[in-house]
Order: C-alpha cells, then structure tokens, then sequence
C-alpha cells in the first residue's frame, strides 16, 4: 500500500499497528495491541539528579533537544545521554553496566534477546524498516541482469560479483560492493541477514534457530561476499553517500534515508528497496537492573511517549512515531520511495536464533 510519504499520519500509524510488537501479546486485537504500543504515561511532578541514557547510534541527534527539553520540566535533572551500536550496548549491560546506564534502548527486540532487565513487553519509542539503499543507475542495470527487481534474496547472487563479468552493458569497474554493519556490534547487520533469509527461502514466520542452522552455508556464502566493517549503521550510511564512496548499496534503515537522498543527489541518486516480509526495528526501551533514580527514569519516558516528545523525535531521528497523535514528515524529493506498509513479520525471541546469526557472521 503506497501512501502519502511526507507525512505519517493515521493511516501509516494502523499500519504499523499490524504486527506484534511484544512477542506476548502475539494473538491480541490490533486495537489491544495498538492501545498499549500508545499509551503515554503520566509525567512526575518532580525529577532530579543524574540519569544516563543508552541509545542506539540511530538516535544520537536526540542529544540534540532531549536533555534541553527535559530541563524545561525539570531544573534539576542533568541528562546524560550515551550512543552506541544495539549490540555494543546490550553486551556492557551484560558486562556489569560500566557507564551507569538508567534506560536502554537499542534499535529492536532482536538486539535485546537476553539483555538484564528486558521484557518482551518492553515500550517502544519509535519504528522503522530495514531497507536496501542501491545507487540508482546500479540498481537498473542489475535488474535488467536478473530479469527482475533488484531485492534482499538477490543480495547472495550479486555481492562481490565483478560487473565486467555479471553486467556488462553497465560499463561499471571493479566488483559489486553491498555493505552490511558487523551484526555482533549493530542491530541493521542482524536483521539484514535475517531479512535476506527471509527473502531467499521464502518464509513469513519468525525464523527459528533449526531455521538458521538448515541455512548455514548460505549465511556464510553471504557473508564472505560483503562488505561488513562497520559497527554503526550511521557510519556506514555516511560511507555511502560520501563523494569517495565505492559501496554499490548498503542494508539500512529507512530513518537513515534522509541524509543519504542528501548524500546521492549528486550521485545520481538513490533507489530504496523494501523486503517483503519487512521486519520493523521498534526501539524498545527499559530501566536498567539496578537504576536508583526512578522519578529521572519515569520522566525521561513519560516524555518519549508524550505527542510533544514523539513529534520532536520523529523530526530528528525520522523514527516512525507510536504516538498516534504524532507525525513522521520526509523530504518531498523522497516521496515515491516510501512503503509504509511494510509487510511486517515478528522477530525471533529464541536466544539460539541471536546466537547463531552471530555465529555465522562472525568473519
């Protein structure tokens, strides 16, 4: 379903109230599940003190207004706020917690499997699908080649490929570069992986660990024919679109796609590929084990869900709003690109399923 892309409205929030978000909640109504994803919280009348935040990378233009907005609301409470890939993030809460984090949030439950202190039913903040950014005059002559749109479950045929060789008529040099992030870090490379099984076997349920396991050689074949340096999702959208880039395409986030469309225009351009089945990265969020400062922790979410809070994140992050009474504006320019319908699938909750992605992509 194409809609209007500048503005998600409504229509787009329904949509992404298809899928279910908390594993446990899995055979409720759209309306039960959409009412809690949406519930704001009541905001305390007083926080103070220190609390720290641990985002995803994703989220890092927050440090922007969320520690001056919540000084507004609350003259005593010093905001400290920390970025960094889902994985990393998760692995120091297993670690001991050595930056005192209050609230975590990495860029999905996938991500989370595990992590002290996550619930299935943990809040979100915001959503957005994993996408495929291609160079656009790549992108056409590839698909001419395959005889087909260019999508996830061709990634396996065409990376490391030597255009000389796989398309000719391109005219292209050197070899088809697609960059993923490294999945033991970053959350995109997880799920883009995840994604690409999907596609490549044609399944709509979650992927379970004998899953992975049967596919072994084809996440390994993947693997060895990618580009996957990178631990941050925001880096390697920015090595992309730089003028010295030489990545063909990268698996992304749509949230990302802003400031690649700003990056590619003098490149060309940029066609954006969605998976079918989609998978939404929902940014749960939670108090750390151990947090001692719950009227800091319980202000900082009353805000995040508030309609004030969902505005301004989705204007700086372009993360899809829960808050209904929210909305997500993209630039005109990408207007034709976005699907807000995406086909969700849910994520896996079996710890295995985690493990045994990293496992195969640990090279």
């Amino acid at each position: 379903m194409k809609m209007n892309a500048k503005t998600f409205g409504i229509m787009g929030i329904i949509a992404l109230g298809t899928m279910s978000l908390a594993p446990s909640l899995a055979s409720a109504g759209w309306k039960e599940l959409i009412t809690q994803q949406y519930q704001e919280l009541t905001a305390p009348t007083q926080a103070s003190g220190k609390v720290v935040l641990c985002f995803a990378s994703e989220k890092k233009s927050m440090k922007d207004y969320l520690p001056v907005e919540l000084k507004k609301q609350y003259k005593d409470l010093e905001v400290v706020m920390r970025f960094g890939g889902s994985g990393e993030l998760v692995q120091e809460i297993k670690d001991g917690n050595p930056n005192k984090c209050d609230l975590i949030s990495p860029a999905s439950r996938l991500s989370s499997i595990g992590a002290p202190g996550y619930t299935p039913t943990a809040k979100s903040i915001g959503a957005t699908p994993i996408v495929i950014a291609m160079q656009l005059d790549a992108y056409n002559e590839l698909t001419k080649v395959l005889g087909h749109p260019v999508g996830f479950a061709d990634l396996g045929e065409i990376s490391g490929k030597v255009w000389k060789q796989f398309a000719p008529s391109a005219g292209k040099r050197g070899i088809i570069k697609i960059g993923f992030t490294q999945p033991k870090f970053s959350n995109s490379g997880l799920v883009g992986v995840l994604t690409y099984l999907h596609e490549a076997t044609g399944k709509y349920e979650p992927m379970t660990a004998e899953d992975i396991d049967e596919n072994a050689a084809k996440i390994k074949d993947l693997w060895t024919n990618v580009n996957h340096t990178e631990t941050s999702t925001g880096t390697l959208g920015d090595k992309f679109a730089s003028a010295a880039g030489t990545l063909t395409a990268i698996v992304t986030y749509e949230s990302e796609l802003p400031k690649i469309f700003s990056g590619m225009a003098s490149k060309g351009g940029v066609k954006v590929i969605y998976p079918d089945p989609g998978i939404m990265n929902d940014h749960p969020i939670w108090v750390v084990e151990g947090s001692q400062n719950k009227m800091a922790t319980d202000a900082v979410m009353a805000y995040l869900l508030s309609k004030d809070g969902q505005n301004q994140m989705a204007r700086y992050t372009h993360l899809r709003p829960i808050n209904p009474k929210a909305t997500l504006e993209f630039p005109p320019e990408m207007a034709d690109s976005i699907i807000w319908d995406v086909g969700p699938v849910d994520v896996p909750t079996d710890p295995k399923v985690l493990n045994n992605l990293r496992e195969y992509t640990a090279n």
